[in-house]
């Protein structure tokens, strides 16, 4: 499998699991794991989006999206 590094991508593979269901070729096991990681993907796509918006309502300096700081700050 190529690496996912934008939501397009992450949309597509999504929908490659939807016909794999249909078609019976994956595992229910592996769907579930998949459909668990698209979603934390997800929460945190809108996360950083609430932070940007922040960040631009206040003026704030902000990153390049993607590259939101995370640890200490």
């Amino acid at each position: 499998m190529a690496k996912i590094t934008n939501t397009g991508q992450l949309r597509e593979l999504l929908c490659d699991v939807i016909n794999r269901i249909d078609d019976n070729t994956i595992e229910p096991h592996k769907v579930k794991a998949i459909v668990k990681l698209a979603g934390q993907i997800n929460d945190n796509l809108y996360a950083e989006v609430k932070v940007v918006r922040t960040q631009l309502q206040t003026g704030a300096t902000r990153e390049k999206f993607g590259a939101l700081k995370l640890g200490d700050w």
